[in-house]
């Protein structure tokens, strides 16, 4: 990834049979969260499986570790742009403060406050995240306050499937 040289084996894939898989990865490892999943269209995207699962994977990994006290773990796809697929992911968990959020995303940037310190990481995974988003067309970003939540919003360019189901 850090030399621009990352390969994606793009295909048509059903997003909610990738995001069911990563919830039920972190459902099953998870006892004090419940993830809710809301996808009301059957939606595609032209996207490498393994890499827009890590992406998901991931932040679904943060929204459990920042929610040390569990709680409700929202999934939810909307897509209400004739072109494009919005699928956040909230937590009410720990927070970011408003300062950090610029620079959430950059190689190896902590947020430096004792919560977040405590739970420890490398400052890579959501660079990660930005990186697969990228690569696929879309972006990523986050809206937070402290000691309610985080949501991370990632949108990726919808396939329309109709003239491939025709085919």
């Amino acid at each position: 990834m850090e030399s621009g040289q990352q390969t994606y084996h793009n295909e048509p894939e059903r997003l909610s049979a990738i995001l069911e898989q990563a919830i039920s990865v972190h459902q099953g490892s998870s006892q004090h969260h419940h993830i809710t999943f809301d996808c009301t269209e059957d939606v595609y995207v032209y996207g490498d499986r393994t890499r827009l699962n890590q992406l998901f994977m991931n932040l679904l990994h943060n929204a459990v570790k920042y929610s040390p006290r569990g709680g409700e773990i929202n999934v939810r796809v909307e897509c209400e742009r004739p072109d494009w697929i919005d699928i956040s992911i909230e937590d009410h968990g720990i927070g970011i403060p408003q300062t950090a959020l610029p620079k959430l995303f950059d190689k190896f940037y902590r947020v430096d406050n004792s919560a977040s310190r405590k739970i420890g990481g490398t400052g890579l995974g959501l660079a990660i995240c930005k990186e697969i988003a990228e690569g696929h067309g879309g972006t990523i970003h986050a809206t937070s306050n402290i000691g309610n939540g985080s949501m991370f919003t990632v949108t990726l360019p919808k396939l329309d499937m109709t003239n491939q189901m025709s085919s």
